[in-house]
Parts: C-alpha cells; sequence; structure tokens
C-alpha cells in the first residue's frame, strides 16, 4: 500500500511540475491545478476571459495561431483572409463554384499558396521546347494512346532526352568505355539493374510461408526430391554398367577356343 501512495505521490508531484511550468504567477498554478482533470471545451476565441485565463489558452491554442498568422501574411485583405480560413460571404456549394470563373482574390491566394512554383516550373518546362506540340506533349501526355509497334516522334524522342533520357545515355557511354568486351559488358549492366531493383522486390515479393516450419518443410521436401532424383540416375547407371561386362564376358566366352 505504501508503494501505491508513493507513486501516486511521485505522479501528483510530476503533474504539478507540469502545470507549474505553463505558469507565470502562483495564481495561474491555483486556477490550473483547480480545472486539471476537467472535461471542458476549448473555445474558439479568449473573449471574457481574465489575463492569466488568456495566457494559458494562448499556449494551447498556439499551433492554430501561427497558422492563422501565417494567412494573415499572406491576404491583402479581409476578403482573402477569410477565404484562406474556408469562409465565404454566402454559403457556395462546389457546383457553383466550378461552374464560375475564379475571384481575383481567390487566383491571389492560388499564386501566394504555391501557384507562383508551378508557373515557374512551367515557364521552364516551356523554355525546353521548340514548339507548342512538345509543350503539349511535356505537360499533358499524349492525345491518344500509343500502338505497341508504333515508332516514337522526334519530339517524342526529345521530350524523352531533356527529361532524364542524357543522364541514361552517360550512364550508357561511361559503362561501355569501363568494360572491354560485350560480354562483359551485359554482366555490368544487368548486375547494375539487378541492384537497383533489389530493394523494391525486397518489399513487394513477400514469402509465402506462415512460419519457420512450413520454410523448414519446404527445404526438406526439395532435398528429398533431389536425392530421388540422384538414385534414379545411379540406378540407371549401375545398370548400363552391368549390362555391359555382362555382355563383355559373354563375347570373351564365345571367342575363347573350343
Amino acid at each position: 500500500m505504501a508503494l501505491v501512495d508513493r507513486e501516486v505521490a511521485g505522479l501528483e508531484y510530476k503533474v504539478e511540475r507540469e502545470l507549474a511550468a505553463q505558469c507565470g504567477s502562483w495564481q495561474m498554478l491555483n486556477i490550473m491545478k483547480k480545472k486539471y482533470g476537467e472535461k471542458r471545451e476549448n473555445p474558439s476565441s479568449c473573449e471574457g476571459m481574465t489575463r492569466s485565463e488568456r495566457l494559458l489558452w494562448y499556449r494551447r491554442n498556439q499551433p492554430a495561431i501561427e497558422l492563422d498568422d501565417s494567412r494573415v501574411s499572406s491576404s491583402s485583405n479581409y476578403q482573402q483572409l477569410q477565404l484562406s480560413r474556408g469562409k465565404r460571404a454566402e454559403a457556395e456549394s462546389e457546383d457553383e463554384k466550378l461552374g464560375r470563373d475564379e475571384t481575383k482574390s481567390e487566383a491571389l491566394l492560388w499564386y501566394r499558396n504555391g501557384g507562383k512554383v508551378m508557373m515557374e516550373d512551367e515557364k521552364d518546362t516551356a523554355n525546353l521546347c521548340g514548339n507548342w506540340k512538345q509543350f503539349h506533349l511535356m505537360t499533358r501526355g499524349r492525345a491518344e494512346e500509343r500502338d505497341e509497334d508504333q515508332v516514337p516522334t522526334r519530339s517524342e524522342k526529345l521530350h524523352w532526352y531533356r527529361s532524364g533520357g542524357l543522364a541514361v545515355i552517360d550512364a550508357r557511354d561511361n559503362l561501355a568505355r569501363d568494360t572491354s568486351n560485350w560480354m562483359q559488358y551485359k554482366l555490368t549492366r544487368d548486375r547494375q539493374a539487378f541492384s537497383a531493383n533489389l530493394e523494391d522486390r525486397m518489399n513487394t515479393s513477400w514469402s509465402q510461408f506462415k512460419n519457420k516450419n512450413e520454410l523448414s518443410d519446404h527445404f526438406a521436401e526439395q532435398r528429398n526430391e533431389e536425392m530421388d532424383e540422384r538414385e534414379k540416375i545411379r540406378t540407371q547407371v549401375r545398370n548400363r554398367i552391368s549390362k555391359e561386362s555382362m555382355a563383355k564376358t559373354t563375347y570373351e566366352i564365345n571367342r575363347q577356343p573350343r
């Protein structure tokens, strides 16, 4: 019983220390100790609270306050701020939102929340293209499905070359320079492909055995099959040797003069 009381006392001391670390005065600590353990809803704002209660509310909701501050810094007016919070002046359904054009505030909010990076990437992609067809191929892909026997077009080859094909060709050329013959090149290429795909195969190709006993039984079965096959081969060899020796003995008997 004493051990239980000691553990409870230690837990109470630990909780009191954690509460004291969050308080700036004895009055705040007393308030928190009284309200500790009570199930209460966290209000959305600190209106009507005392100074100590507002400080406690601020410390509990600090991540949400930082998120709201970032939204405020990204907005140029109150309407944009409300849009970033997910609130509109009038209730609007998704179908109505898709059926109308974006407002200036919504477009500006999209631009500040990642649209700028997307536009810069699209600009870099456009600089790599020589015509609109290449740009459409790099951004949206082919308009129709490719046939199995269809030869890649010049634009598709250029897209592949600029989207990583150059590194593949350089790696192939370096491998060809480092090898002395075709067989060595082929073995090195296959080994690199196997090593690059090893981790994916280990993480996707799972064993069908549920435990070690099933795996041991499988190995024992394979071992027995190999031993049976080896015994059959040995029996065939013994029979052939026996037949050859009997034929040779009969031949020598027939050749002996009477």
